[in-house]
């Protein structure tokens, strides 16, 4: 179920936000809820967002159908779902998250995949919209937050 936060083993929880077009896909994202501001620190994992298929078969009954980024990469549906996982992070840890973003407290790392640099970027959209004199357009709020990507050949840890 699209937006369900439930409750699953070793104190996670789990939000599964479902794209119900074209393959009903439903990637997770594990949230731990054990933390302790004495501790100071807080450790997150997260699978990209939704993406376009990275490969078709014979059979495959969207196989005409056009995907302008490409295969695998990361789809609009897949960029709400980050942003949205961002606000929801911000809503659950608002008492331990300073509001404004520093490059002392915050350390975001990647894989060398565009669709999980863009996943952590957007998702650092909602935990960390600027504020105060961190705004710099009026148009725009959203503020650069760096996310720094793993080289392939030496990505032991997230790929």
């Amino acid at each position: 179920e699209s937006g369900k936060i439930s409750r699953g083993r070793e104190g996670l929880l789990w939000r599964r936000t479902c794209q119900e077009e074209p393959r009903r896909t439903c990637p997770p994202a594990a949230i731990s809820e054990t933390w302790s501001k004495e501790k100071g620190k807080i450790c997150k994992l997260f699978r990209h967002g939704d993406r376009t298929p990275t490969f078709s078969y014979p059979t495959d009954p969207y196989i005409n159908r056009s995907w302008p980024d490409g295969a695998g990469a990361l789809t609009n549906k897949g960029k709400s779902q980050m942003y949205q996982l961002g606000k929801l992070i911000r809503s659950l840890y608002s008492d331990f998250l300073p509001d404004i973003y520093s490059s002392k407290e915050l350390v975001v790392k990647s894989s060398y995949a565009a669709r999980c640099q863009m996943s952590a970027a957007t998702l650092l959209a909602g935990l960390y919209p600027p504020r105060g004199f961190q705004i710099w357009n009026e148009d725009l709020l959203w503020q650069p937050i760096p996310v720094n990507p793993i080289p392939r050949d030496r990505d032991n840890l997230i790929a």
